[in-house]
């Protein structure tokens, strides 16, 4: 699976996640210092299932398993990562779910500062820049 941001690259295949290009806001993790010139393997600590699907913003990433699970990276200036009181988040983590995990994730897009989920039975979901929230009727969380 390969998906591009809009200063570089990441890539994900199995549990393994390869970067490439800029890293200015952590959005490749903080195990890159300034620029990715090659593809480079990142960790993910807390990643513990194969990658379903990556999508990146302007300066976040994000990942979600095929347990179902969503993990953030990168600039979270307007909760773009959905995680809250973090200006950055350094390297993959967790986002907690208000949905409790009921919904199965199809999908996942990244917008410049905002974050849109895709449920497999239709549902849309987003945090981030205020924009996205008159799509998503007010909803503030995954």
């Amino acid at each position: 699976m390969d998906k591009h941001l809009q200063t570089g690259e990441v890539v994900g295949t199995g549990y393994k996640i390869y970067v490439k290009g800029s890293n200015c806001h952590q959005q490749c993790t903080n195990e890159v210092v300034d620029i990715a010139r090659e593809y480079t393997r990142v960790g993910a600590k807390q990643i513990r299932a194969p990658i379903k699907h990556i999508a990146c913003g302007y300066y976040h990433t994000m990942i979600i398993t095929e347990e179902d699970e969503l993990f953030a990276c990168g600039g979270n200036s307007d909760r773009q990562c959905g995680i809250e009181n973090l200006l950055y988040v350094p390297e993959f983590t967790l986002v907690p779910r208000a949905d409790s995990a009921n919904v199965r994730l199809k999908q996942i897009a990244c917008g410049g500062y905002f974050t849109m989920l895709l449920s497999e039975d239709g549902q849309v979901f987003g945090v981030g820049q205020v924009c996205c929230f008159l799509i998503l009727k007010r909803r503030k969380s995954f």
